[in-house]
């Protein structure tokens, strides 16, 4: 995957879903201050970071998102939980899990629009230790 590559978002309001292309990097770009994201194979990273980018534009508190990829045994959910002015900036509250073949990560972060209307991420923070998950019948990485 390249810079080159997009993948579609939703615009500012997702109930009317109007995609728009944004590229890879940008997502992943504004991605990056994730806690619980850090050290994902680039292909769950941009999965996680697409579905911050569609649940971010939502703008509805209690909304929840899920992205899967079975192939990794990777996953996670992203629930928004508050949305507010910020210096005249709307930001958003938000609470993470990420699930990975050996670990379960928390997170509660905050995220704001930029003026080319990107949900970049501002701060997050893990709210416990990574748990770490028994191996099953795979070796652990």
């Amino acid at each position: 995957m390249n810079s080159a590559d997009e993948v579609s978002v939703c615009d500012q309001r997702c109930g009317e879903f109007k995609p728009r292309k944004i590229s890879s990097y940008t997502l992943i770009s504004a991605y990056q201050g994730s806690a619980s994201a850090r050290g994902l194979p680039l292909k769950d990273l941009l999965l996680a970071a697409t579905t911050a980018q569609n649940l971010f534009a939502t703008g509805q508190v209690g909304q929840q998102e899920e992205w899967l990829d079975n192939e990794n045994e990777m996953g996670g959910k992203i629930t928004l939980t508050n949305i507010f002015q910020d210096q005249g900036v709307s930001c958003l509250d938000y609470s993470q899990m990420i699930h990975t073949p050996t670990e379960i990560r928390y997170s509660q972060g905050m995220a704001c629009v930029d003026q080319l209307d990107i949900w970049r991420v501002i701060k997050e923070t893990s709210i416990d230790p990574f748990r770490t998950i028994p191996c099953k019948t795979k070796p652990c990485h």
